[in-house]
């Protein structure tokens, strides 16, 4: 077990930078200097500790930081995960530290989480982290108990000259005064120990979720959203000719519910009550025609940040953030221009913010907000007014009025701080922009691998589904056409956006269906029409099944597992599903025990494998799944099924999860032996049913009400039923066999 109370002293940095070294008191957990004591009470968990720390002072303190441990964790090289919780686009993503730095070496965005000089190298994560010996003999998780004050920042440090790393916990607080004489209580840290990181993650992230009340939808959102392609260049025309592809698909039984307006529909890009000319009809007049084709609206909203040109501004600069000398904190370049922060510690702004809101769902019947920030990183660039709280508390402020006046029938979709966020939004975007490439140039000029970075948090992050919040994912890209707005174009007609290889553009629908969670649509969707193929991809991915998978291969020698597993269970069956990623650039051969990949019950068992992508039956499998000649940034998506001692259903060509979405029921009765299948899809048009015959058995008959059907048994221990779904969509298949 980590001994994250092994502390001799901790740190407190005042406002003004000077630092207080408190002293432990004996062997009690109590640190004291200059009339300021630290407490922390310790308590057992199931598999670690929990420490709940508070601070008192005899004198007014305005605190900038305070390290509560400072605790040795080893004397050579562990491995790490590193969390982003900090926004979705805070990376995510393993890795080794020791005297030699940082393995994999970082670059573009991940070098931004690593400081390094002459004598030591560190990692910072926030909220938790996870860390393992290098022969992965032991697992520990530390992490915030609850997200009240701050998000908890974790520092793992490796000092060259020794090779001792030492894990620090530090709680933020922004120059909050506590007042002399008063107490304060802090977020308390959890402290996990085992050797399964899957169930530490779930045991820390269930534990975080027993503080609040977590909030789901009640069903998983899903729908379309203009952001990937028009980004702020769209117009009211093309959002309702999008929503007029998904009335339609909607009417022919797709799950798809909402449409979405993201950044770009108001003038200064944050003036939220006054689109601007390419919506000339009004926000509330497009919601209505949404609602009219049987749909629902939702909106972007990023309260935290105003164009400088926006009245609120303009009118009121006294709202405003500000730094040091008392200026107001400038962003030159937010995704919303130049632009300042409102500072939300004081009442007024909170006033304007509760106004904003009653106008998307009073007035434009908004029954999704897709809430942008707040970024805490922006926030720290100044000092709150009203210095009594912390930016997590300030922040805290703008959540509750938010959810207030939504009200229980609108979603909230969160897009900052993870831990914020719990608690307050039905569901939360795990990732950055999907974008259709693998490698992206940073800001120095570096090309830093992206599609990893993106797909690899939101498998990564998939033990939070369920347990805080229904995991969103957002965008979806289906189209092989370029966008003329991406990366720069819109104002210059000669930047075009990039399309995917066949091979990542699988890989990234595997991410999403293994990721499950919120999913949206982003392409123009009467272009993307034209190419029956690409809309097609549309029904293999919905509806979303409501589970993520799980990390097969943690601690991995790279930035992110190759191997994700989701166990599938229907009243019919239950099966697994094993996705194999491979991340590099070179063609690659896979090879997992089948003890790692299917539940303890079923270690042992001889099962089917098919692999979804290649429509092909692998065989049997007993000690291993061999997945070899793997191309770059390709993807295997192999379901696995217990062999049976008779004909069974082995994958459809319906759906990537391969039976549990697509079928009502799988059932073998052993008296007629009879293979029953039950197809609910809304898709039925020329699919499949894939089978495997164990040797001494042949086909009889087929009854069944689909429009036509044919039985190919070119294989014959791996046949398929060939097949157009009756009208209705309810199609219901008695295979009849003889035992021979």
């Amino acid at each position: 077990m980590l001994d994250i109370s092994a502390s001799a002293t901790l740190q407190l940095m005042q406002l003004d930078g000077s630092t207080v070294e408190l002293l432990r008191v004996g062997d009690d957990l109590r640190w004291e200097a200059e009339g300021i004591i630290v407490t922390m009470e310790s308590n057992a968990l199931e598999g670690g500790l929990l420490l709940r720390p508070e601070v008192y002072t005899d004198r007014a303190l305005a605190i900038a930081d305070l390290t509560l441990i400072d605790t040795s964790v080893a004397e050579e090289e562990i491995r790490f995960l590193r969390f982003g919780f900090m926004s979705p686009g805070d990376p995510c993503f393993f890795g080794r530290l020791g005297p030699e730095g940082i393995a994999p070496e970082p670059a573009g965005i991940y070098r931004t989480r690593v400081e390094e000089d002459e004598r030591q190298v560190a990692v910072a994560s926030t909220s938790a982290v996870a860390l393992a010996d290098v022969e992965r003999t032991w697992v520990h998780v530390v992490g915030n108990s609850t997200f009240k004050q701050s998000e908890g920042s974790i520092y793992l440090v490796c000092e060259k000259a020794t090779s001792a790393i030492r894990l620090i916990y530090k709680v933020i607080l922004d120059g909050m005064i506590l007042p002399a004489g008063e107490s304060k209580s802090l977020d308390p840290i959890v402290s996990l120990a085992g050797t399964d990181l899957h169930e530490l993650l779930a045991q820390w992230a269930d534990h975080a979720a027993g503080q609040v009340k977590p909030l789901m939808p009640k069903v998983i959102p899903t729908g379309w959203n203009d952001w990937q392609y028009y980004r702020n260049e769209k117009t009211q025309e093309d959002v309702l000719d999008s929503a007029e592809v998904i009335a339609d698909l909607k009417r022919r039984g797709y799950p798809l519910d909402f449409v979405q307006i993201d950044g770009g529909f108001c003038l200064h890009l944050s003036e939220w009550s006054t689109p601007k000319p390419e919506f000339a009809d009004g926000i509330d007049s497009i919601s209505q025609k949404i609602s009219d084709q049987g749909l629902e609206f939702g909106l972007w909203f990023a309260p935290y940040i105003q164009n400088r040109e926006t009245r609120v501004v303009r009118e009121h600069p006294e709202w405003l953030l500000r730094d040091g000398d008392g200026e107001p904190v400038a962003m030159p370049g937010s995704n919303v221009g130049p632009a300042h922060l409102i500072d939300y510690s004081l009442d007024e702004p909170l006033d304007w913010l509760r106004e904003q809101v009653r106008l998307f769902v009073r007035d434009w019947h908004v029954t999704w907000i897709k809430l942008d920030g707040p970024q805490y990183h922006f926030y720290r660039r100044g000092l709150l007014q009203n210095r009594s709280m912390s930016v997590h508390e300030m922040l805290m402020r703008t959540f509750e009025v938010i959810r207030d006046e939504a009200g229980p029938e609108v979603l909230i979709e969160g897009e900052g701080m993870l831990g914020l966020a719990l608690g307050w939004v039905e569901l939360h975007r795990m990732q950055q922009d999907t974008h259709p490439l693998w490698y992206r140039h940073s800001g120095d000029g570096e090309p830093a691998a992206y599609a990893p970075y993106v797909y690899g948090k939101e498998l990564i992050m998939g033990f939070l589904h369920n347990r805080w919040w229904c995991n969103h994912r957002e965008n979806v890209i289906l189209r092989d056409f370029p966008s003329p707005f991406a990366f720069g174009g819109g104002s210059n007609p000669y930047v075009y956006g990039p399309v995917f290889t066949d091979a990542e553009f699988k890989t990234q629908l595997v991410a999403a269906v293994m990721g499950s969670g919120g999913l949206l649509l982003t392409d123009p969707m009467k272009e993307l029409a034209r190419s029956p193929e690409r809309m097609e991809w549309i029904s293999r991915i919905l509806p979303v099944w409501p589970h993520a998978a799980r990390v097969v291969d943690p601690f991995p020698d790279g930035r992110y597992p190759h191997v994700f597993r989701l166990d599938v269970e229907t009243e019919s069956e239950a099966y697994t599903l094993i996705a194999v990623i491979n991340w590099t650039d070179r063609m690659t051969d896979f090879s997992y025990p089948m003890a790692e990949l299917v539940p303890i019950d079923r270690a042992g068992h001889p099962h089917h494998a098919f692999s979804y992508l290649d429509r092909g039956y692998v065989g049997i499998v007993r000690d291993s799944l061999e997945v070899p000649d793997l191309a770059a940034h390709a993807s295997r998506l192999i379901a696995l099924r217990p062999v049976q001692d008779h004909p069974q259903l082995v994958s459809t060509s319906m759906h990537f999860i391969q039976g549990a979405v697509e079928l009502e029921r799988v059932l073998w009765r052993r008296e007629t032996d009879c293979l029953t299948i039950e197809v609910r899809h809304f898709h039925q048009e020329d699919e499949k049913l894939f089978l495997a015959v164990p040797e001494g058995w042949r086909l009889e008959r087929i009854e069944t009400d689909a429009q036509r059907y044919a039985y190919d048994d070119f294989d014959r221990s791996t046949p398929a039923v060939r097949f157009e779904g009756a009208k209705e969509r309810r199609t219901t298949f008695d295979i009849y066999w003889k035992k021979m």
